[in-house]
């Protein structure tokens, strides 16, 4: 009888599980706040965010939540696009959805957090919420103090990162501070090789401009490190913006060109390959591409594309060897494929080896043909080869 009660019962009555938000206004959140001493915990939401859904559905209804949020923050939520969520939103800098954010009684912010987080991560973040080491606020008046030691900074950093913060605001403000010759110190060569990825940044000009004087107090291979990456960087950045990739590709061109650096041959080498077949211009190409290309350490489907293209587009036979060279790897180090035979023998026909391209090409076609694949381009191939 006792069972079947329980049962009947509210489950408010039964005891919630869970995050308890309170239905109240802000001004009354934070004046309990005041008077309690405890952060407010808001769950800034808009109506149409899946991930806040999934949030409010797997993460705020777990036990142990409930269990450390309901007895030490003043739970509230709000949509960020009804009053007084538009204010809020404003005044706490809230452009992702969901935000985190613990608050004290001042209406000063304490942390922060964002997304769909799971348990676990709920659990850390209101645990460093109570932290006063482990709390954004903590951190940045730290910093302010002075302390900004590469360590410290790593740590404000990650947790301004995993809490959606644009972390180029507090580069631009940290480097504002910063002479040019005070680049090179721990601290700001931290910064500059952790985060600055803009090659056209007073930081990055100071480095490529002035490498002796980063050699003089860092590791010599860190910095030139550093160098090639943030140029590759900018090279895969303007390659996947198609508008203007190859304004982009000579703009860096002329920024290595007329900068001297340790890997700068290899560097060029793999601009010539990308912007020569930008431009279509297959000697750039191929000139690039046997330069860089290994094929013991390269993905087999570029070397594959590269071999392809240098069978369509590309005439000097030492480079039509190289490529052939490529494809033997890949023919001798995979299981077979007729795609990778059939590159092989068409480059075996375009410098002269007809008879042994023809042997190949059989062996592409019949592969293709077990395959049950379409053999139309192998056939085509094969009568090419055996016409000529």
């Amino acid at each position: 009888m006792k069972k079947l009660i329980l049962l009947l019962l509210p489950l408010s009555l039964l005891g919630q599980s869970g995050i308890q938000f309170k239905d109240m206004s802000w001004e009354t959140a934070l004046n309990e706040a005041k008077k309690t001493n405890k952060l407010i915990f808001l769950d800034a939401y808009a109506t149409w965010c899946a991930p806040c859904k999934t949030l409010e559905k797997y993460t705020f209804t777990d036990a142990a939540v409930g269990a450390l949020f309901n007895s030490t923050f003043i739970n509230v939520r709000f949509d960020m696009e009804q009053y007084p969520g538009l204010e809020l939103a404003e005044k706490y800098q809230v452009n992702v959805y969901p935000t985190l954010l613990f608050i004290n009684g001042n209406g000063e912010l304490v942390h922060r957090g964002c997304g769909a987080v799971e348990v676990s991560e709920l659990l850390t973040l209101g645990q460093d919420a109570m932290n006063p080491e482990k709390s954004l606020l903590s951190m940045k008046k730290v910093y302010e103090a002075g302390d900004r030691s590469p360590e410290k900074m790593e740590e404000y950093l990650t947790a301004l990162s995993a809490a959606c913060q644009d972390l180029t605001v507090f580069l631009t403000n940290h480097f504002a501070g910063v002479s040019e010759t005070q680049l090179p110190d721990n601290e700001n060569w931290f910064l500059i090789r952790e985060y600055v990825g803009d090659i056209y940044s007073r930081e990055f000009l100071y480095l490529l401009k002035n490498q002796e004087a980063f050699h003089a107090k860092q590791d010599q291979q860190a910095v030139q490190d550093k160098i090639f990456d943030t140029f590759m960087m900018a090279y895969y950045d303007v390659a996947e913006s198609p508008d203007y990739a190859l304004f982009g590709m000579k703009s860096i061109r002329y920024l290595a060109d007329t900068h001297e650096f340790e890997e700068k041959k290899a560097f060029i080498d793999f601009l010539d390959f990308g912007q020569g077949e930008l431009m279509e211009d297959w000697e750039m190409y191929a000139r690039g591409a046997t330069s860089f290309i290994e094929p013991e350490t390269e993905n087999k489907d570029l070397i594959m594309d590269v071999a392809w293209k240098f069978y369509l587009f590309v005439n000097d036979k030492e480079q039509l060897l190289k490529a052939l060279n490529w494809t033997k790897y890949v023919l001798e180090n995979n299981e077979p494929d007729p795609a990778v035979i059939d590159t092989y023998a068409s480059l075996l026909f375009k410098i002269g080896r007809r008879e042994e391209a023809i042997k190949f090409e059989e062996q592409a076609l019949q592969l293709a043909q077990s395959w049950e694949t379409d053999t139309e381009h192998f056939e085509f191939q094969l009568a090419k080869f055996k016409k000529q």
